[in-house]
């Protein structure tokens, strides 16, 4: 009976701290997520892009924000790890000649690694405008970290609109997009 005691009480003790672990994971996961609602989803229409800097996927060049001054951008939000993404992908190589007809500047801003972003967009006209960021600029530009989300900015940097591509504003791009006559139907 003695040799049992303490056999117990250590079975006791494991179970109390495997429990105090469960309930410290816990809470960890609840102050997270109510960080990420609290952050804001979008950057504000109106307001400037947070300066930044980044690497060009295809050729290392070194580019600062400064480079999206003087005409309109949209800057898209691709993972390879996002099933929407992929979609988004095909859609987006379908409307790649008539946006950059159009004068829009296109870049796919990743804080991914160089080996990721090249095997996701390999066979995409999309390779060719990646930008490479720091993961804090990527949170910086888009703050919940989303995907497929998307930054339409003006000559001057001001953010037009942002959200989820496929919302109202997307769409109506896509529209001006196809409407120009320079695009397939993607219906």
């Amino acid at each position: 009976m003695e040799g049992t005691l303490p056999g117990l009480v250590v079975a006791l003790l494991t179970l109390v701290v495997a429990f105090m672990l469960f309930l410290v994971l816990r809470l960890a996961a609840v102050v997270s997520a109510q960080e990420y609602l609290r952050s804001p989803a979008a950057l504000p229409v109106g307001s400037l892009l947070p300066e930044f800097s980044g690497q060009r996927l295809s050729n290392g060049e070194r580019l600062s924000g400064e480079f999206l001054r003087g005409q309109a951008s949209v800057l898209l939000f691709l993972s390879p790890e996002c099933g929407d993404c992929r979609l988004r992908v095909a859609e987006l190589s379908e409307l790649y000649e008539a946006i950059v007809r159009s004068g829009v500047r296109l870049w796919v801003i990743s804080a991914r690694s160089r080996k990721r972003m090249a095997a996701f967009l390999h066979d995409s006209p999309l390779l060719a405008h990646v930008l490479l960021v720091k993961a804090s600029v990527r949170h910086a530009l888009n703050p919940r970290n989303a995907a497929p989300f998307y930054i339409f900015a003006d000559d001057e940097g001001r953010v037009l609109a942002s959200h989820f591509i496929g919302d109202e504003d997307w769409q109506s791009f896509v529209a001006q997009i196809r409407e120009s006559g320079e695009a397939p139907d993607l219906a």
